[in-house]
């Protein structure tokens, strides 16, 4: 006997030996079997060939799976002499014009399991790996079918083609359009390579259910590879080996944000293209199915970015209070992302305040490669509360060792970058080569342990990531998320600066992506959300008609100016009180702070109890530190000269053994009241002015009796002034141009 392999087919023949009656006193039954060994099915039932002269003889065996094992054996019938034995078992696989290895639908991050949760409504790629099953360079048309399944029954929701195909053309006989793609030897060792897979760019919402956000809800598609020749499935996406996938999609809520464009004395506001390219960012790497966003542009009076780091900690400061006041002060309940349009790297985040701010790289344009190109998805993953990707950095003393939880990636030399102790260590770390330098300034090779997207080392459970945006149109490393190059979001890993490939070229990537450790933790983390409140509202929260005060300042380094008596005075600092409109939404952090108003006799008028935001301003290069922010809004109260923050502490038990602890406390700050209030007047536009052009300039006059400095708040209503927007904070001057 003898088996010749064919396309998804066998042709098995055979030859009766000499010795035997006369040929058609023969029967020929033969039986085959799908697979080698122990895992292999059963041989199927006996099939008998008849009719026909059977000293020799043969038969296709049609329908059979491409690229597969088959087991053949054959035997004979003698009406004389009963049943010979079965020959000896041929295996062969049959034959297939390319294999499927992997099939990857990814709406960002994914390994060839469908290990990585999807989201409803998000925009969706598969990536077809296919190679030749000769080792040639094979083309083949294809497509990629949608199949809602219920029962036994499916219907094919949509059909679509890969974006990279090498041609397309439409075929009057099966009434369809074609796609022809050329598989290429090695595909899933190219997965770095763009076009090493046919991409399938999925839109339409048929593809993945609607974009409404249902608690709880799941969407389940089905996924079909149908090409037009014998192709063997070798994936390992569930059902695996079939050249299907079956995935679920979950439900997730949109985020609402409020992009802002800080402009300042030195630096212009992004743009709205540049502010959108963030909110785009945002969109495509975090789990969510788009982000509903509206544009401003914000006036803040600052100095140029100073390089001095205790100076640059308090800049950030005032940037990130001043944007907390504006949100206070609109009323809204969006989430407010501040974006500075300006190259010096510095980043900053306010994990309970309901905002971020962040500084772009001075050009936001699309295809950037660098650290800081995702940097408004880190610091919106710490507006929804997550926290840095942690480790535990052991540190070794003469008479102690002990560990302290810290943030992956952190300047060595640093010892501030400090996580909660409660917050899980990083699941996924690599190994690499950072070239850092050192303080003599020549470069060190160091081995380092860095934040890896997730699983590292069989194809089948790697997790890669793809920014979908630029699956169509951009360079490999722009839409090919290498988790060897491209490291966690909540990280602080700069492959674009301590990495280097074997060229000996700093790397260039994305930087930072979404990773397997986080990614369900996002999307959890937004759908506790309510967005039309904003992240994070405080449930003591009420409004008040009357007017309202914002007590605001901060502390610096508050862990390392904890002493036995407290937070330190000496790092304290009051920014200045601002006035809240009536109806502004009341609430703050409960906590063990104090702000109590004082009349002209020294007595307390009024005491609110509160709590700090904790804040921490980022650096490219690792460097952070920590600060905790007041934000007090409080209706004022009447015969106030003066208020003092102070820190509540427990100091220990009574000394005459009463069990209750003795409260204590260490004033921070106390502020006098200038005797008069500021008078402005509005000069421009002057009342019934009809405004024209594509700006609008505004100038007032500002005096104090007092003779203090003046700042001002410039809020403009479009309502005949039952609403207001605030464009300008801590603005020095009487004029103030904007556009339209």
């Amino acid at each position: 006997m003898s088996v010749t392999a064919g396309m998804g087919s066998l042709a098995v023949s055979w030859q009766r030996a000499a010795s035997g009656g006369e040929p058609d006193d023969w029967e020929i039954h033969y039986s085959y079997r799908e697979g080698v060994g122990v895992s292999a099915r059963t041989f199927s039932d006996v099939h008998k060939v008849a009719d026909e002269d059977l000293s020799a003889g043969g038969v296709t065996l049609n329908d059979l799976k491409p690229g597969v094992a088959y087991a053949v054996k054959v035997r004979a019938k003698s009406d004389d002499a009963g049943y010979s034995s079965y020959s000896s078992t041929v295996t062969v696989t049959t034959l297939a014009a390319v294999t499927l290895v992997g099939l990857e639908v990814t709406q960002g991050l994914q390994d060839w399991e469908g290990g990585i949760d999807l989201v409803r409504g998000k925009r969706t790629v598969v990536r077809a790996f296919l190679e030749p099953f000769n080792g040639q360079d094979t083309t083949v048309d294809i497509r990629l079918e949608a199949v809602r399944k219920r029962g036994s029954s499916e219907t094919v929701v949509a059909t679509a083609y890969p974006v990279n195909a090498s041609s397309y053309y439409w075929d009057p006989s099966l009434g369809v359009a074609v796609a022809e793609f050329t598989a290429q030897p090695d595909a899933a060792g190219r997965r770095h390579e763009l076009d090493a897979s046919a991409n399938f760019v999925l839109s339409d919402p048929r593809w993945f259910g609607s974009r409404n956000y249902v608690p709880n809800g799941r969407y389940r598609i089905t996924y079909r590879l149908v090409v037009s020749e014998a192709i063997a499935c070798k994936e390992a996406i569930n059902p695996d080996n079939t050249c299907e996938a079956s995935l679920s999609f979950k439900a997730v809520k949109q985020p609402k944000v409020r992009m802002v464009g800080i402009k300042t004395s030195t630096v212009n506001a992004p743009t709205k293209d540049q502010l959108k390219e963030q909110a785009l960012r945002i969109e495509s790497l975090m789990p969510i199915p788009r982000l509903d966003y509206e544009l401003r542009t914000l006036d803040i009076t600052l100095d140029p970015v100073p390089t001095n780091p205790d100076a640059y900690r308090k800049y950030l400061i005032n940037l990130l209070t001043k944007l907390l006041y504006v949100r206070a002060n609109d009323g809204s309940g969006l989430a407010y992302l501040g974006v500075l349009n300006d190259g010096s790297g510095g980043i900053s985040r306010s994990v309970l305040a309901n905002t971020a701010v962040w500084f772009t790289a001075g050009a936001t344009d699309a295809e950037d490669l660098h650290y800081r190109r995702n940097t408004g998805s880190h610091e919106f993953g710490h507006v929804i509360g997550e926290h840095h990707a942690a480790y535990d950095h052991i540190i070794k003393t003469p008479l102690s060792v002990r560990t302290e939880r810290r943030t992956i990636c952190s300047n060595p030399s640093n010892n501030r970058a400090k996580v909660n102790s409660d917050v899980a260590l990083y699941s996924h770390l690599l190994e690499v080569t950072a070239i850092r330098r050192d303080q003599s300034g020549n470069d060190i090779a160091r081995q380092e342990n860095w934040a890896a997207l997730g699983p590292l080392g069989t194809s089948d459970t790697e997790v890669w990531g793809l920014d979908t945006r630029f699956v169509q149109d951009g360079p490999d490393n722009l839409a090919v998320i290498n988790p060897r190059e491209v490291f966690s979001i909540m990280s602080y890993c700069n492959p674009n600066r301590y990495l280097r490939d074997s060229q000996g070229n700093y790397i260039r990537s994305q930087g930072r992506w979404v990773d397997a450790h986080h990614h369900s933790g996002f999307m959890d983390k937004v759908n506790a959300i309510n967005w039309d409140e904003g992240p994070n509202t405080d449930t003591r929260a009420s409004r008040s008609a009357n007017r309202l005060l914002h007590i605001q300042g901060y502390i610096t380094s508050p862990a390392e100016s904890a002493g036995a008596t407290g937070v330190s005075a000496s790092r304290a600092t009051a920014l200045p009180v601002l006035a809240l409109k009536p109806g502004t939404r009341l609430g703050t952090p409960s906590g063990d702070y104090r702000l109590e108003f004082l009349d002209s006799g020294g007595s307390v008028v009024k005491s609110v109890s509160f709590g700090t935001y904790r804040f921490v301003d980022d650096s490219p290069d690792g460097t952070v530190s920590e600060s905790e922010v007041w934000m007090v809004p409080v209706v004022e109260p009447s015969g106030w000269v003066s208020y003092r923050i102070s820190k509540l502490f427990v100091s220990g038990a009574a000394g005459d053994g009463n069990a209750l602890p003795v409260i204590s406390r260490t004033v921070l700050v106390e502020v006098s009241r200038s005797a008069n209030a500021p008078v402005v007047s509005v000069t421009a536009p002057t009342a019934g002015q009809v405004l024209s052009g594509d700006e609008v300039s505004f100038s007032w006059t500002g005096s104090d009796s007092d003779g203090d400095a003046l700042s001002y708040v410039v809020e403009y209503s479009v309502d005949g002034g039952t609403g207001y927007e605030t464009i300008a904070v801590g603005h020095k001057s009487t004029s103030l141009t904007v556009d339209r």
